[in-house]
């Protein structure tokens, strides 16, 4: 059972259709801060059914979430540094980052030149999780997404800051689908794939993360309250193109697969800027 959010309201994706539910809530993230699960959406009456292709995706939690990540976490990284300090790099993204499936992508091209991709597994969070231990970890998710973590790595590199290279408007879309956990087969094996302009360049699974998810949410909660439908993105695999040096270009189109999850899809627009990224920091 895939859950989805259109602009026409909270449906089930079915093959090539979406089933659209009756039901009070605007998000994904609203039916979590109620106490209900996502399974049981299933009991919501059926009001209309559309086809996937007609349908205006929205991101499916809404746009009032917070968006924790996690730096350097598959074997092997280009940053080993943070895999031997036995401490993962953990930051966050500005909520106003969200970008729908769909959407077009990107940084203004006078302050961002190295626009990245990553693929990565999203967590979704199902209820309040406050200093939870990592055996008990897992039961505090409701779902896993697709998302790309869109990174301007000059502009990191530049600054010294995830928050700063990892927040422009659209750098965050997750989508188009939630699994919810009861589904996911192996949650320790999900599989993390990404392709540009159908060139495959993303090719793992959670199986080689150095932080596994439970230790992640873990650590995240033992300094942070994380509530229903906040979202913890877990690292991007090898094949990123600061791994190669193939940064995205105009048009450019991403396919982000991960699980058995719907792909998510965006393409790179342009954006103009009124200053470079030399001047901000002049700036600073």
């Amino acid at each position: 059972m895939e859950l989805l959010l259109t602009d026409d309201g909270i449906g089930v994706l079915e093959g090539e259709s979406i089933t659209l539910l009756a039901t009070e809530f605007a998000d994904l993230s609203e039916v979590l801060a109620a106490g209900s699960t996502l399974e049981e959406l299933r009991k919501a009456p059926v009001r209309n059914e559309i086809a996937f292709s007609d349908a205006r995706v929205l991101t499916p939690l809404g746009r009032r979430i917070s968006i924790w990540g996690v730096g350097s976490n598959y074997r092997p990284q280009t940053w080993t540094q943070f895999v031997r300090s036995g401490n993962p790099t953990i930051f966050m993204k500005a909520p106003s980052s969200l970008a729908n499936p769909g959407a077009e992508i990107g940084a203004p091209a006078t302050i961002a030149d190295q626009l990245d991709y990553e693929g990565e597994l999203a967590v979704v969070i199902g209820r309040h999780m406050c200093d939870v231990s990592e055996e008990h970890a897992w039961d505090y998710v409701a779902a896993i997404t697709a998302a790309n973590d869109s990174t301007a790595r000059d502009v990191m590199k530049a600054t010294d800051n995830p928050t700063l290279g990892k927040s422009f408007p659209q750098f965050s879309a997750i989508g188009p689908t939630l699994l919810p956990l009861s589904c996911v087969e192996n949650r320790d094996d999900i599989a993390v794939r990404s392709w540009v302009n159908s060139e495959p360049r993303q090719d793992s699974s959670t199986r080689e993360l150095v932080y596994s998810v439970p230790e992640l949410l873990a650590r995240i909660s033992r300094f942070a309250l994380l509530l229903p439908g906040d979202v913890v993105l877990t690292g991007g695999p090898k094949g990123r193109g600061i791994d190669s040096g193939q940064y995205l270009n105009v048009g450019d189109v991403v396919t982000i697969s991960v699980g058995t999850c719907a792909p998510l899809v965006n393409t790179v627009g342009a954006r103009s800027g009124s200053v470079s990224l030399r001047e901000l920091m002049k700036e600073g």
